[in-house]
């Protein structure tokens, strides 16, 4: 790999995504159930924005701790929508590497979403995708179902 190889050539095409009406219950059920880091939320195919396993984290401080459901808690108060901070920060797939992890750097996350000129989603790309690619290998991808579509694991350590 060489900091100016286009995106393209590391980032993971079939992506585990959520939709930003979804209940909010569904971010923890995709988290619990695939072996991914970073979640695309989409609007009609366009990335709004990003949730990370960080930001589920923080779903915690809204359940109840009287042993209620958390999904179902979550899915009756609030959809996917409020959770989003800020827009996303996204990459074309044609930008180097190099791009990608100053732009990862300066922003403190781990993963861009890879969009088209449309702000379609196109892949995701992680930190540990760069950093296996630096070091000589970037390994094949397990698949998992996404909401609605084929997906794979967006190349965070679980």
């Amino acid at each position: 790999m060489h900091a100016s190889d286009p995106v393209n050539r590391l980032m993971t095409e079939a992506v585990l995504t959520v939709g930003v009406d979804e209940p909010a219950g569904e971010v923890l059920r995709l988290f619990a159930g695939h072996p991914v880091h970073h979640l695309p939320v989409v609007d009609q195919a366009k990335v709004v924005g990003m949730l990370s396993s960080a930001d589920v984290m923080k779903l915690d401080l809204f359940v109840p701790k009287n042993g209620a459901d958390p999904i179902a808690f979550l899915n009756q108060r609030m959809k996917v929508r409020a959770l989003l901070r800020r827009p996303p920060l996204t990459i074309l797939p044609h930008q180097s590497v190099e791009s990608a992890a100053r732009l990862m750097a300066g922003n403190g996350v781990h993963a861009l979403a890879v969009v088209d000129g449309e702000d379609r989603l196109l892949g995701i790309l992680t930190t540990t995708d760069i950093m296996q690619a630096a070091l000589g290998g970037h390994p094949a991808r397990a698949t998992a179902p996404r909401s609605g579509a084929p997906a794979a694991a967006d190349g965070e350590d679980a």
